[in-house]
């Protein structure tokens, strides 16, 4: 994924924590947000039937920031890491809701395929020697992950998703923790 984008920056919104007299108090764009966090979970292939009747819920109670599982095509010795699935997500939050602040959660390991056979060392082993996802151990899936990542920043840096995306939500284990 490394160098695979690059390009001017688009102007990024900007999120905050910051202690306001002993508690945590949000600001996007040095303006106090109240921290309302919709989650609509986009992994089934029919979410748009689900989630959007959700969001625009969320949008019309005033409700403008989003989270929401993305998945990111890692890269294998033929093709370069794809971010279709999630700009179609990104896009589809967008076009419900346009003041849309979007903290996608990211999942932290390949889906199933190629890499995972490529690195059966580094897969989660069972006592009935089954397989199941890569490690938590695995240096070698947090190291290509953090490629990913990288490179995923640099494109959303670089797209119209800069207005849009506030942070990041690494996730991993069973359910995404």
């Amino acid at each position: 994924c490394s160098g695979i984008l690059s390009g001017e920056e688009f102007p990024a919104v900007t999120a905050k924590i910051i202690n306001e007299n002993g508690s945590p108090v949000m600001t996007i764009d040095g303006k106090k947000t109240p921290p309302l966090i919709f989650f609509g979970n986009t992994r089934p292939s029919s979410y748009t039937e689900t989630v959007g009747p959700e969001i625009k819920m969320a949008r019309d109670a005033g409700i403008h920031i989003y989270s929401t599982s993305v998945r990111v095509k890692w890269p294998d010795k033929t093709h370069l890491c794809s971010f279709d699935a999630f700009d179609e997500v990104l896009d589809y939050i967008i076009s419900i809701d346009p003041e849309a602040l979007i903290i996608p959660r990211i999942w932290c390991a390949p889906v199933k395929g190629i890499w995972n056979r490529q690195n059966p060392d580094e897969m989660t082993k069972f006592p009935s020697g089954e397989t199941g996802i890569p490690s938590m151990a695995s240096d070698r899936m947090f190291k290509d992950f953090d490629e990913v990542l990288t490179a995923l920043i640099r494109h959303v840096r670089t797209s119209r998703f800069a207005k849009h995306v506030i942070g990041y939500h690494p996730a991993y284990g069973n359910t995404g923790e």
